[in-house]
């Protein structure tokens, strides 16, 4: 009788090991090679809309507030030119791919790039103008200056 019953619980459990390596190898040709939760956990998600600043052409994540520090903007003919500085609980990179995506959007190019320890430089170039956007990574918060000015 206990040849019987010990069988039957390892019919149970093969069953049950078997059920669940392949449900495991499904995940393994859903063509992204791995499964979804982990491929969840890697991505960071973009900076989500933009809005704009005191130049008309350059979008502004909608998670980076104006700050009071740092404001510098001044009419030269027709148009702005200066520093507007913000800030927001952003991670950098996200904000930094944020950026170059909504700059390339409004017909900025991205002339140049830079990074540091805990800062990067974005330069563009449109028209006769130059925006460099520096964004650094703080404690808390991640700020963001952006300064519009004519080429030379």
């Amino acid at each position: 009788m206990k040849t019987n019953t010990i069988k039957a619980r390892l019919a149970i459990i093969s069953l049950f090991a078997m059920a669940m390596l392949t449900s495991g190898c499904a995940d393994l040709f859903n063509g992204s090679g791995s499964s979804s939760s982990d491929s969840d956990t890697a991505y960071v998600e973009p900076v989500a809309d933009y809005y704009y600043g005191e130049f008309d052409d350059v979008p502004i994540p909608k998670d980076m507030k104006p700050s009071k520090e740092g404001y510098l903007v001044s009419t030269q003919g027709n148009v702005k030119v200066g520093l507007q500085v913000f800030s927001g609980r952003v991670e950098i990179n996200s904000l930094n791919r944020a950026i170059s995506e909504y700059m390339s959007r409004d017909g900025w190019t991205l002339f140049s790039a830079s990074s540091g320890a805990k800062q990067n430089m974005l330069v563009f170039n449109k028209g006769d103008r130059l925006c460099v956007i520096i964004t650094v990574d703080g404690n808390i918060n991640t700020e963001m200056r952006v300064n519009v000015t004519h080429k030379i």
